[in-house]
């Protein structure tokens, strides 16, 4: 899992042959991201903590995973909007 902007991962897998064989999961259609801190070009783009658990909840067949982490996402999401309050 590639941890950086959407620029910055795309530049860091065209400039690194080796990440560019590694195996890809595609993770399909998921909801908008909740991470509304930053903002992405496009609602498929979502912050690591979600593509992680989109992919262990798709890896594992358990969707509590995202679930959870979806969660502790909104908690930090507010957190950091009560700090800029």
């Amino acid at each position: 899992m590639l941890d950086a902007t959407w620029r910055k991962s795309r530049k860091m897998l065209a400039l690194n042959p080796a990440l560019q064989t590694l195996p890809r999961l595609g993770l399909g259609t998921l909801s908008a991201s909740r991470y509304v801190i930053r903002k992405g070009h496009a609602p498929h783009q979502l912050s690591t903590l979600e593509a992680v658990g989109a992919a262990l909840a798709q890896i594992e067949a358990r969707p509590q995973i995202a679930a959870a982490l979806n969660e502790a996402l909104t908690a930090f999401v507010a957190w950091h909007a009560a700090l800029r309050a």
